[in-house]
């Protein structure tokens, strides 16, 4: 079995899992909004989220693709295998989860929009290497 392949079953799990993660607590109000990141990473994808939650008071439904790498099923593996290039490897499985969000959130009645922020490429190169090399400092393996 190639490590990034998955099978629907597996997607069909963590979508539900997700779901119900991202709804939970939630009051819905007459219009329910959820909004979907996008950018570059290391653009400030974290910093609209926070802003976003703040706004909504926490009522609001952030969809962030990289949130939903860490749910494919071989995750850890490619992690042990790949290190930081494995996000080549779960962008399929992210991107997947994205659009079923999407499409599910909206057949709820959620009003889905985006939230796009960019920066210059070679800040957001910094920022990706800074972010990995903290998270190596604390956990080499």
């Amino acid at each position: 079995m190639i490590l990034e392949e998955f099978s629907e079953a597996e997607f069909q799990k963590a979508l539900q899992r997700t779901i119900w993660v991202l709804t939970r607590g939630k009051t819905i109000p007459d219009q329910p909004k959820a909004i979907l990141l996008g950018g570059q990473s290391g653009a400030g994808n974290t910093t609209i989220h926070r802003i976003k939650q703040k706004e909504f008071q926490g009522n609001i439904i952030i969809i962030d693709g990289d949130s939903y790498r860490s749910q494919h099923p071989n995750y850890l593996a490619l992690q042990e295998k790949y290190g930081k290039d494995s996000v080549d490897y779960t962008k399929g499985f992210a991107g997947k989860m994205v659009e079923y969000l999407v499409d599910e959130l909206s057949t709820q009645g959620y009003q889905v929009s985006l939230a796009i922020i960019g920066t210059k490429p070679k800040l957001s190169y910094l920022s990706t290497l800074i972010r990995y090399e903290e998270l190596y400092a604390i956990n080499p393996a």
